[in-house]
């Protein structure tokens, strides 16, 4: 068997195993669990004020 059948076989298999997964997501209404776990999430925005956790005398903070 030659590597392009190999890589071509597996392909398919990738392929049928990712349909299923969106089908049932958005046929199915299967909601994914997550599997990372973040410590930090950074948030990016232009021209906005927030309101910031206190951290010394900064309350509010601009994007």
């Amino acid at each position: 068997m030659t590597i392009w059948k190999i890589m071509q076989e597996l392909g398919k298999i990738l392929k049928q195993s990712s349909e299923e997964k969106r089908k049932a997501v958005f046929e199915g209404e299967e909601v994914p669990r997550g599997e990372d776990v973040t410590r930090t999430l950074y948030i990016e925005g232009e021209g906005m004020i927030i309101r910031l956790q206190k951290r010394g005398n900064k309350a509010f903070g601009s994007l």
